[in-house]
């Protein structure tokens, strides 16, 4: 019996589609990886804990905790220091995996950022989920890891 030629058509754009989909995808959360990041780092000493905070809807409550710890004493330094950080990507973000977790697509991704006031290189290592945050963002830090370096 032969499959009527609309099902065979159906299923090669679905073949077709799918890599371009899962493309863009992963351009659309490297970008997002990147900004987030990097509004995460630039801080000023002017700003308040709370304008610090505006971007924790952006981390689960580990990644967020995780990253605080991290930064702690780098936010009392720009403060001590009347410091503006201006951070910038060392390269552009690099996909180390992907794949999808009970149904839930998931990226790990690396980035390397520098800080040119503070003399450091922090090299990231995120797991980015798809989800539907509150604020209507596509997706959310689900975990971080850090290691600083003194910048070249």
């Amino acid at each position: 019996m032969r499959a009527p030629s609309f099902i065979l058509s159906f299923t090669l754009m679905l073949m077709l589609i799918s890599p371009l989909s899962m493309a863009d995808d992963n351009t659309e959360v490297k970008a997002w990886v990147e900004n987030v990041l990097i509004s995460t780092l630039a801080i000023s000493y002017q700003e308040s804990d709370e304008d610090i905070r505006k971007v924790q809807r952006y981390y689960s409550m580990n990644a967020w905790d995780g990253l605080s710890s991290f930064l702690g004493d780098k936010v009392d330094v720009v403060r001590e220091k009347q410091l503006e950080l201006h951070p910038s990507p060392q390269a552009p973000p690099n996909i180390l995996e992907t794949g999808y977790v009970s149904g839930i697509h998931y990226w790990r991704i690396a980035q390397d950022i520098i800080i040119p006031e503070l003399d450091v290189e922090i090299n990231f290592i995120v797991v980015v989920l798809e989800a539907k945050p509150m604020d209507g963002s596509r997706f959310v830090i689900q975990s971080i890891s850090m290691s600083k370096n003194k910048s070249q």
